[in-house]
C-alpha cells in the first residue's frame, strides 16, 4: 500500500492534545492485523459502563459494498472476501463500544484516501475513492475526515517542503480547535468542517469533514469528562499555506454565543475585524438581567468548570465581590457564588404533578446573601479533605446490586459501584461527613464554611422561578439541564423497573461536575445528579418552619434533610420542592453534598 507521511504523526498529536485534556491515551502505532485486533479489544476491556471515549484512526481505508473498513501496516488484498476478514470493519468498532456502554463514543476517521489497494484483473477491491456514510448507535458520533466521494489530504502540495506541517489537513486544523475550553463536541466540529474546507479549497480540492451523530447531551474535550479513554490508532507513515480562517472562527464564536467563545476569538484575533463586536458582546452578556424580582447576571451557560485552580483570594476579598460572582477562599476550596438576599414562596402548591404532602403549606420565607456552590463537592475536592485529615470511609454504603438495595462492606466514596473521575460529584458520603468537610474548609479558610438550610437551597434551586423545576414544568425537558433517571439510565443500570424522564443526559450514574445548564444563580446541578445534604432537622410538614432562611433545629434530629434528586431519581423526585430525609450516619451512591458559606 502507499506510505502515508503523516498518520503516525497524526494518531502522537491528537493523542498528546487529549492527554493534556485528562484523558487516558494509549496510542497504537504500525499496527499490523494482529496487534489492530488486540488493541481494540484492549481498549474496550478498559471501558467501564457510564464511560466517555474517543477512538480515533488514522491511515488507509477502502469500502467494500456498504461498509467501510480500515487497514492494518500489513495487508495485502488480492479480493474484496480478503478485505471483509482481514481488515478491521468500521461497524465492529462501532458494535463494540455499544456494547461496552459506553455513554459517549466519538469515532474519528481520518481515512478518506484514495483506494489503496492494487487492481485485480482489472478491477478495483473495493470503492475507488472515499468511504461510505454510517448510521451510528445511539450515543455515539463518527466523524469522517471527508464527506461520501472525496479524498482527505495528507499535505496542500506534492512538494513537501512547501507544506511543512507534520500532521494532515484534517488533523492539523482539529488541533487547533480541541483545547477551546467550553466548547461542546457538537459545536467545535461544525466549526472544523468549515475550517478544512475553506483550506482544502485554497488548492482546489472538496474535502468537508462529515459527522453522523446520534449522541444525547453535551459533552466537551476540556470540562472535566468522565473516566475517558483514548484509543489512537495509526497505519504505517507514508505549516500550513497561510489561510485566513478568522472568519469562521468569528461564526463559530456567534453560533456558540457565550462569554468564553468570544474570549477565545479574541484570544487568536486580539485585533481581529471583529474584535469591537466580540468585546460589545462580552459585555452585553455581563450586564445585569431582572428574573422575578431578582437581579442575576447571566452566565455562559453550560461552561463546564475549569480545570485550572484561581490562586487563593487575600483575606476579606470576598466582601466585596458582587452577587451572583464566583469565587474561591483557597486553592482546595470549592468554586462559591454569591447569592442575592431575596424572598420566596417555600414549598408547592397543591395543584403540582408529583407533589408530596410533606411540601406544604406554602410560606414566604426571606433569605440573607450569602455564598454556595457553583457545582456539588466533587471527588477531587472531597479526597483533598481526606488526605489532609486522615478522615474514615465508614463501614459502608448502601448500593443497589442484583435487585437488593442494601448497605455493603467495601463500598464508599472511592469506589461506589460504578466509574467516577475527580470531577464527578462525591457520593457515599454522609451528613457528619459533609459537617466535618466544612469544619475542615473554615479551619482551613478562618471563613464561615457551613451546610445550606433547606430554605437557601430552595430559594437558589428556584432562582426567581415557581415551576416545579427552574427550566420550566416539562420532565422532559430535564436533560438539557440535570443528570436524572433517562433513557440512558434505563438501559445501562441492571434491573431498572422505575418511571423515568423521556430524554436522554448522556450519563447512566454521575456526570462530570458542571455538564448541564445552570439556572438563573450560575449553579449548576442544583437539580439531579446527586442529592443534596442540608443543614436541617426533618419535619413532616412546614407547619412552624423559619421565616428568615435560618436551618430548622427542632423536629427529628436523628433525621437529616436531603434535597434535589439524583441521577437515578424520576420526574416526581427532581423537583425544586422535593425532599426526602436519611440518619445522619447513612452513606447512599447517589448522595453527596454542596458546601455553602455565610457572607459578612
Amino acid at each position: 500500500m502507499p506510505k502515508l507521511s503523516k498518520a503516525v504523526n497524526d494518531a502522537d498529536a491528537i493523542g498528546r492534545a487529549l492527554t493534556e485534556a485528562g484523558f487516558k491515551v494509549t496510542v497504537k502505532r504500525n499496527t499490523d492485523r494482529r496487534e489492530l485486533f488486540d488493541g481494540l479489544l484492549g481498549f474496550v476491556e478498559s471501558i467501564q459502563g457510564g464511560d466517555e471515549v474517543v477512538f480515533f484512526f488514522a491511515g488507509h481505508g477502502v469500502q467494500i459494498d456498504s461498509a467501510s473498513y480500515l487497514l492494518p501496516a500489513d495487508f495485502k488484498a488480492t479480493s474484496e472476501k480478503q478485505v471483509t476478514v482481514d481488515a478491521l470493519a468500521l461497524q465492529y468498532v462501532m458494535d463494540q463500544l455499544q456494547e461496552a456502554k459506553a455513554a459517549f463514543s466519538l469515532v474519528i476517521i481520518d481515512a478518506c484516501r484514495d483506494n489503496p489497494l492494487p487492481k485485480t484483473a482489472g478491477r478495483s477491491i473495493g470503492a475507488t475513492r472515499g468511504l461510505t456514510p454510517t448510521q451510528p448507535p445511539v450515543g455515539q458520533m463518527v466523524v469522517y475526515s471527508a464527506g461520501k466521494g472525496q479524498t482527505a489530504l495528507d499535505r496542500l502540495t506534492v512538494d513537501p517542503r512547501l507544506d511543512p506541517d507534520p500532521n494532515s489537513i484534517f488533523t492539523r486544523e482539529f488541533l487547533k480547535r480541541i483545547k477551546r475550553r467550553g466548547v461542546p463536541v457538537k459545536d467545535l466540529l461544525e466549526v472544523l468542517q468549515q475550517s478544512v474546507e475553506d483550506l482544502a479549497a485554497t488548492v482546489r480540492h472538496s474535502q468537508r469533514p462529515a459527522v453522523y451523530s446520534e449522541a444525547r447531551g453535551r459533552f466537551y474535550f476540556f470540562a472535566g469528562p468522565a473516566n475517558v479513554t483514548v484509543n489512537a490508532a495509526a497505519s504505517p507513515p507514508s505549516a500550513t499555506a497561510p489561510v485566513d480562517v478568522e472568519r469562521e472562527i468569528w461564526e463559530g464564536a456567534r453560533s456558540i454565543d457565550t462569554i468564553d467563545a468570544y474570549q477565545g476569538y479574541l484570544a487568536d484575533y486580539p485585533n481581529g475585524r471583529s474584535a469591537k463586536l466580540a468585546n460589545a458582546q462580552i459585555g452585553k452578556l455581563k450586564q445585569p438581567a431582572q428574573v422575578a424580582g431578582l437581579v442575576v447576571r447571566p452566565e455562559s451557560q453550560g461552561q463546564p468548570p475549569a480545570q485550572a485552580v484561581p490562586a487563593a483570594r487575600p483575606a476579606g476579598a470576598t466582601a466585596a465581590v458582587a452577587d451572583r460572582q464566583a469565587f474561591r477562599d483557597c486553592a482546595d476550596c470549592p468554586e462559591l457564588v454569591v447569592i442575592p438576599a431575596g424572598r420566596f414562596q417555600m414549598g408547592s402548591p397543591s395543584h403540582e404533578e408529583g407533589r408530596f404532602d410533606n411540601e406544604g403549606p406554602l410560606h414566604e420565607v426571606q433569605v440573607n446573601r450569602f455564598a454556595l456552590g457553583k457545582y456539588e463537592v466533587t471527588r477531587g475536592e472531597y479526597a483533598a479533605f481526606v488526605r489532609d485529615t486522615a478522615r474514615g470511609d465508614g463501614d459502608g454504603c448502601f448500593t443497589d446490586a442484583d435487585g437488593k438495595w442494601e448497605k455493603r462492606a467495601g463500598r464508599s466514596w472511592r469506589d461506589p459501584g460504578f466509574t467516577q473521575t475527580d470531577q464527578h460529584p462525591v457520593v457515599c458520603v454522609s451528613w457528619e461527613d459533609a459537617q466535618a468537610y466544612a469544619t475542615w474548609l473554615a479551619r482551613e479558610t478562618g471563613k464561615g464554611y457551613r451546610l445550606a438550610s433547606e430554605a437557601e437551597w430552595e430559594y437558589t434551586a428556584r432562582a426567581g422561578t415557581t415551576t416545579a423545576r427552574y427550566w420550566g414544568k416539562r420532565a422532559d425537558d430535564a436533560c438539557r439541564y440535570a443528570n436524572v433517571g433517562d433513557r440512558i439510565t434505563k438501559a445501562q443500570v441492571p434491573d431498572w423497573k422505575f418511571p423515568i424522564h423521556d430524554c436522554d443526559d448522556g450519563a447512566a450514574y454521575t456526570a462530570p461536575a458542571g455538564r448541564y445548564l445552570a439556572n438563573a444563580f450560575g449553579l449548576h446541578d442544583i437539580l439531579g445528579n446527586v442529592w443534596e445534604w442540608v443543614q436541617d432537622c426533618w419535619n413532616e410538614t412546614y407547619a412552624g418552619a423559619p421565616t428568615d432562611g435560618s436551618a430548622w433545629s427542632t423536629g427529628d434530629c436523628s433525621k437529616r434533610v436531603d434535597r434535589g434528586g439524583g441521577w437515578d431519581d424520576e420526574p416526581r423526585g427532581v423537583r425544586s420542592a422535593g425532599r426526602s430525609w436519611l440518619e445522619p450516619s447513612l452513606r447512599n451512591l447517589n448522595l453527596g453534598f454542596r458546601i455553602a458559606r455565610t457572607l459578612p
